[in-house]
């Protein structure tokens, strides 16, 4: 009977018995499902890992109220497994947009420095052959109106 008193046995008995499916530590919970609510991430909850775990199962509609989970002195208990699969799909879902978030930089990174790589080429040919622009052609489109270039013509209307 000791060993079973040392090793929390009953006490797991008892919580299985009041029906709470999943029960966890705050702050194992918090570093799973933070991901879902907008107050514990990006930026960390500056309050305590109970209050995070309480902001994190109140930002979702199906488990507001005291009836679909409970918070203890250290651990949070989630009383239906489909709560549970509830919170796992969201954080699915966050990682996704993560994702989709990074992808969309580095696309616009690696279109950006390859933007720039041409320029760089387009000018660098244009100052070969002894080609300028005009001043006030810039910070314009090119139309291909060069001054000096051989066969110049003039702008046309």
């Amino acid at each position: 009977m000791h060993q079973v008193k040392y090793l929390g046995l009953l006490e797991n008995v008892k919580v299985r018995r009041a029906g709470f499916a999943y029960r966890q530590y705050y702050d194992k919970f918090l570093k799973r499902f933070k991901y879902v609510c907008h107050a514990t991430f990006p930026r960390p909850f500056p309050g305590s890992d109970k209050a995070a775990c309480q902001a994190i199962v109140e930002s979702i509609p199906q488990l507001q109220g005291g009836q679909y989970y409970q918070l203890g002195a250290t651990k949070i208990f989630i009383r239906y497994p489909e709560n549970l699969f509830l919170l796992e799909e969201l954080r699915e879902g966050a990682f996704g947009k993560m994702a989709s978030t990074i992808q969309r930089a580095w696309r616009r990174y690696t279109a950006r420095s390859t933007f720039i790589k041409m320029r760089r080429i387009v000018s660098k040919q244009f100052t070969a052959a002894g080609k300028q622009r005009r001043r006030e052609s810039m910070f314009q489109t090119y139309e291909g109106d060069y001054i000096g270039y051989p066969g110049h013509v003039g702008i046309r209307a």
